[in-house]
């Protein structure tokens, strides 16, 4: 009977220990994954952090003009092509989106007056 529980007894010490080991390596794994992802992610928020800085030399005003004024053929605003809503209305005989021939009374006509 006493040589059956000190047998049980081994038995469950040698299973203990195993396990015991095994959870030590299996948590040294996870402890290196752990370290590796942290390594990854700051790799990555610097790569972040450089793009983020070549975005905003990309989005330079003085570098687009530079460009612009390079590239582009482009003609200063004249300020007789600004104009207001009501300056629509003396225009005649346009389209709208969907290529309807329209008149400026059906414009100003559909608009409800604005109430507060």
């Amino acid at each position: 009977m006493i040589r059956l529980v000190n047998l049980a007894a081994i038995l469950i010490t040698l299973t203990a220990s195993y396990a015991l080991y095994r959870m030590k390596y299996d948590a040294t794994d996870y402890s290196r994954q752990v370290t590796s992802l942290r390594e990854e992610i700051a790799a990555e928020r610097d790569l972040i952090n450089v793009l983020k800085a070549e975005w905003s030399y990309l989005n330079e005003p003085q570098r687009i003009q530079r460009l612009a004024d390079q590239y582009l053929e482009l003609q200063t605003l004249d300020a007789r092509q600004i104009v207001t809503f009501q300056g629509l209305s003396d225009r005649v005989g346009f389209r709208d989106d969907v290529g309807m021939a329209q008149s400026s009374e059906d414009i100003t006509g559909s608009i409800p007056p604005l109430t507060d």
